[in-house]
């Protein structure tokens, strides 16, 4: 997965991503704290993640760590 900065400042980031469904799960993480969504200018193009809010990277890092403890749970699963 390749993510890159577009824009950063200390409350608003956005972020290319090369993957929709990492894009919806941080939406749909980081929408009850945070104003954020996605935006894409073409099918063909990546989707563009805006956040806005106090501590954007700290706060995608921590649903990306809760993410990665959930699917270690998931495959424990047999």
């Amino acid at each position: 997965m390749n993510v890159k900065i577009l824009k950063k400042e200390e409350d608003y980031l956005e972020l290319e991503i090369d993957n929709l469904t990492v894009v919806e799960l941080l939406r749909s993480r980081l929408a009850n704290k945070f104003v954020c969504g996605w935006r894409r200018d073409h099918p063909s193009k990546p989707p563009v993640f805006i956040i806005k809010g106090k501590k954007p990277i700290e706060s995608i890092k921590k649903v990306i760590d809760d993410l990665r403890e959930e699917i270690k749970e998931l495959k424990k699963i047999k």
